[in-house]
């Protein structure tokens, strides 16, 4: 086990060059060099060096592949049936290249007909494609789910965007195609099932993800999705069932070991090479071969911690690979059983949970001692049994499909009970010591002074997240939109400028494509969990158009919100208040007006439509600036501004409408004389934000400007008089995909 822990922390070293984890590899070369075991040494050396190898050289490999900016070419691939996504007239192909190099295309259907023709390929595919190769795309948000890391994982370094496509069919060549089709066609088959069950077939069976749903939700708020689908239970599970099934068919012991040795392999395609399916086949055949070679649990458990390393180096870089290492390795250890075993391994996978969702229910204790034995002796069991037999016989694929829903209903309903708790995320080494310590606790859970460590570690670290020092001013990489948060030292007021939101074309319905999370979610409201806030004090919205208040929905959904504020006369427009969630108070705001006393509003002076126009444009001093925030202001606005309020000091400008020739009017320019300009717009974005004459007016008055599409999300941290300018990107990352006269 030594050597298999230090290996993986060497690797994750090479991988992610946090060095302050070779700490920790030092840790466990003193322990094994002062027991003296010196065979254990020398295998702990040439496993860490050939594991760090094997990684050192798949980065470089996946560096080399991907891309630095986007290149037209022409690419001939091989795509199997089960690696095809339909989404409204989106179709995702997932395919091989003739040097093995997997990659991403991305294609539009012109018709439905053409859609249809997708949903119902049941065989290869040999595809040459025209288009737009390009890098995956990076998280450009602090605390934001990083794509680019999750298709390294598969292996994946860039897609394609096709303007063209060939298509034949492609004869089934071998056992491997014969997997990718069985599991193509059985996810075809599921779609016929009724909801839920057809999604728990998807999940748990063949590896599908479905769309968010309200139980989904529920589900991981109670902290149950980290038992049933990361920790990799259902083989443990379906193997039972077939060795019993076997044994009842008079096969003997021996044979049905080696049938399962060869069956797992091709259930690992067949359920989709997740990161949890990937531990729990390899464990499960180790433990089938270690009878033979006399293998402990724990040199199992080891064996397949070196394995999975082998096979991904990027293994424990997600939380799902570390909950399944980590509790699959506690099960050998955690002496007591029922729902103290429940309570300690909730314990032990609570700060992986808190680096990487950042919060947590209270309630998800007593689920998960619940959830297990339910899962393992009714859902997963049923599932199988409706999956096989609802063609001849629906009713009881029916019945336990109406179970599931009331299963759903008592789930959504614990978790909307008081207890949910937004801690804040950990930083590395915090929740190293946190694990730390809670193995401590879990190895003598009778010692009061390690209960007492561990939960002064828990409070201290909530209260530096809770109660942080220096204020902030957060412009968030919302894509085409604006969202903005300003947040004072030790969190007194919290305040969000817009929300963001996609702009909706007209499509027929078997066109759209079903979003799932809305940016909001994925970045400002990921972003402002990570550190530890769930309310705003206000949310303040500039004006009516879709990319300013299109996620309002999901913002108030998510975080408790006091107030929102508009501007006057916008307070009554149906697309405002066909958004409201819940009886939070309306503010309408004009001129003159004051948000929270740490905002002035200096427009619109009257009643309006909601129009770019009537932007409510508010001015504040943080830590030592003057900031501006406009909205999509037109010319004559800023006009306006200056002739209500000539003495306005301006030092940093949010720029109005993302860089349009329609703001940023020359002589507000030279009034104001901003010491930085401040861009909000989406990359590749179809109306050309930032214009090329707002950028020549910048130059021309010698102003510098910062883009999120260049920079992604920018901070300005501050203390007292004083703050600093964070990035989460350099600036160098995806020039590629900016306009050439946007670059500052």
């Amino acid at each position: 086990m030594p050597a298999a822990i230090a290996s993986a922390l060497f690797v994750t070293v090479v991988v992610t060059r946090q060095w302050w984890l070779s700490l920790l590899v030092v840790y466990w070369l003193l322990r094994i060099k002062t027991a003296r075991q010196r065979r254990c040494w020398w295998r702990m050396i040439v496993v860490m060096t050939v594991c760090a190898s094997l990684a050192f050289f798949r980065v470089q490999r996946w560096d080399r592949l991907t891309l630095t900016a986007e290149v037209d070419c022409q690419q001939s691939l091989v795509v199997m049936p089960d690696q095809i996504r339909v989404n409204g007239n989106l179709v995702t192909l997932t395919g091989k290249c003739s040097d093995g190099q997997r990659e991403i295309v991305n294609w539009r259907c012109r018709t439905k007909k053409e859609q249809q023709w997708w949903l119902h390929i049941r065989q290869p595919l040999q595809l040459t494609a025209w288009g737009q190769l390009q890098p995956v795309t990076l998280a450009t948000n602090f605390a934001q789910f990083d794509l680019r890391t999750y298709y390294r994982e598969r292996g994946i370094c860039n897609q394609l965007r096709a303007r063209q496509l060939a298509v034949r069919p492609r004869a089934v060549l071998g056992p491997l195609d014969l997997c990718h089709c069985l599991r193509a066609w059985l996810h075809g088959y599921f779609r016929i099932l009724p909801k839920p069950l057809s999604q728990y077939c998807d999940r748990l069976l063949i590896g599908f993800s479905t769309p968010n749903e309200d139980w989904q939700q529920a589900v991981r708020q109670l902290g149950i999705i980290h038992l049933f689908c990361i920790s990799g239970m259902h083989i443990v599970l379906a193997i039972e069932l077939l060795r019993r099934l076997l044994t009842r068919l008079y096969v003997t012991k021996e044979s049905i070991d080696w049938l399962l040795v060869l069956f797992l392999p091709a259930y690992l395609i067949i359920g989709g090479g997740a990161v949890s399916l990937v531990r729990a086949v390899i464990m499960a055949e180790c433990h089938l071969l270690g009878r033979h070679f006399k293998l402990t649990g724990i040199d199992i458990w080891s064996l397949s911690l070196i394995l999975g390393l082998v096979h991904d180096p990027l293994l424990l870089m997600s939380m799902g690979g570390q909950l399944s290492y980590l509790l699959s390795l506690m099960l050998y250890y955690v002496k007591e059983g029922g729902w103290q075993q429940s309570v300690q391994l909730s314990l032990l996978s609570l700060p992986a949970i808190l680096h990487g969702a950042f919060e947590f229910h209270i309630l998800s204790l007593f689920a998960s001692y619940i959830a297990i034995p339910v899962f393992a002796v009714l859902i997963f069991p049923g599932t199988i049994i409706a999956a096989l037999t609802y063609r001849w016989w629906p009713c009881f694929g029916d019945s336990f499909n109406w179970a599931l829903l009331q299963f759903h209903h008592c789930l959504i309903a614990l978790a909307h009970l008081p207890g949910e708790i937004c801690f804040g995320r950990p930083s590395g080494p915090l929740t190293i010591l946190l694990l730390v310590l809670t193995l401590l606790v879990v190895d003598s859970p009778a010692s009061r002074k390690r209960w007492l460590a561990l939960l002064s570690a828990y409070l201290l670290i909530f209260v530096s997240i809770h109660v942080p020092l220096n204020g902030e001013i957060t412009f968030v990489d919302i894509g085409q939109g604006d969202s903005i948060i300003i947040r004072t030292p030790l969190n007194r007021k919290v305040i969000m400028i817009d929300t963001g939101g996609r702009l909706s074309f007209r499509q027929g319905r078997w066109a759209r494509v079903k979003a799932g999370r809305s940016r909001a979610e994925t970045c400002s409201i990921n972003y402002l969990k990570s550190e530890g806030i769930n309310h705003l004090d206000a949310l303040c919205l500039s004006h009516a158009d879709a990319d300013h208040i299109g996620d309002m929905s999901s913002v108030m959904r998510d975080l408790k919100v006091s107030k929102v504020v508009v501007p006057i006369g916008m307070e009554s427009l149906p697309q405002f208040t066909g958004r409201l969630v819940g009886t939070t108070e309306v503010v309408p705001c004009k001129a003159g007006d004051n948000v929270d006393r740490i905002l002035r509003a200096v427009h619109p002076a009257k009643p309006g439509q909601g129009k770019n126009e009537d932007s409510l444009t508010l001015w504040g001093i943080f830590g030592g600036n003057n900031f501006l925030f406009t909205g999509d202001l037109d010319r004559a606005g800023e006009k306006a501004v200056i002739q209500r309020y000539p003495q306005l000091s301006v030092d940093v400008l949010k720029l109005g409408h993302h860089g349009s020739k329609t703001a940023t009017d020359p002589e507000a320019i030279r009034h104001w004389q901003p010491r930085l300009a401040i861009i909000s717009a989406g990359r590749f974005n179809r109306y050309g934000h930032p214009n090329r004459e707002t950028m020549q007016i910048l130059h021309d008055d010698r102003i510098p400007s910062m883009s999120t599409q260049q920079y992604g999300m920018i901070s300005y941290q501050y203390r007292g008089e004083h703050g600093q300018w964070k990035t989460c990107l350099r600036g160098d990352e995806l020039k590629w995909m900016l306009p050439p006269y946007s670059n500052s």
